[in-house]
């Protein structure tokens, strides 16, 4: 099963990341969408490729708009924009 390149990256800013989901119990809630400077890729190999983002509801701001904490990140790849055949997921910390 491949999946084109563009594809995966339009999906991925689709998906927002799918959200911050359970924030460390120290960790303050986001009031603002925290990626307003969408996702990038780069580097892609034949069996995987890189992502990246930043947290920044307000990435003008010292500290982008960002309480000093630790957060879980959901994350999701699927086949089509819609998210309806997701491939796979997981968690990150950001």
């Amino acid at each position: 099963m491949q999946i084109q390149r563009r594809t995966f990256i339009a999906g991925a800013g689709a998906l927002g990341l799918s959200a911050i989901s359970s924030a460390p119990a120290f960790a303050q809630k986001i009031a603002a969408f925290p990626f307003t400077l969408g996702v990038a890729s780069g580097d892609p190999w034949p069996d995987g490729f890189v992502l990246w983002t930043r947290l920044a509801p307000r990435p003008l701001e010292a500290g982008a708009g960002m309480p000093a904490a630790i957060f879980t990140v959901r994350w999701e790849l699927a086949m089509d924009p819609k998210f309806t055949k997701i491939l796979r997921s997981g968690e990150a910390m950001a």
